[in-house]
């Protein structure tokens, strides 16, 4: 044998596919053999693709998702921080006209408890309008 035709056989073992030479003196029947098994690698590669592309689809949405869940939890916690601010506010204002009631030797009057309520609902609407 020729020292060109060991290497090209040594190159057709290497990459598996046969030069343009071993093509053309290939019959009929081969080259649709190969034709055929390129076309079944083709759709092979091709619904590798598409479930790739689905794979990533979905992990875009859930990286999405965990961004909108986290972004709801930030502001519940920032409403229940509010919350707990008015609450807190009222209980203080309670206490104080309770001490106040207690010190000029009576109870709250019914004035007093609806201006402790006033004075919490605007705190609230405050703190409510704010975050709108």
């Amino acid at each position: 044998m020729k020292r060109k035709d060991v290497n090209k056989q040594k190159k057709e073992k290497r990459t598996g596919e046969p030069d343009s030479r071993a093509l053309l003196r290939m019959r009929k029947q081969d080259l649709l053999e190969i034709m055929l098994a390129q076309s079944r690698e083709i759709d092979n590669l091709r619904s590798q693709v598409s479930e790739l592309q689905k794979e990533l689809a979905d992990k875009k949405i859930l990286i999405r998702q965990a961004g909108s869940i986290a972004e709801a939890s930030l502001a519940l916690t920032r409403i229940f921080d509010e919350a707990q601010k008015a609450a807190d506010l009222y209980v203080c204002n309670v206490k104080r006209m309770t001490d106040e009631g207690e010190t000029q030797g009576g109870n709250l009057s019914e004035s007093a408890t609806e201006e402790v309520t006033e004075e919490n609902s605007d705190a609230g609407e405050k703190t409510y309008g704010e975050k709108k």
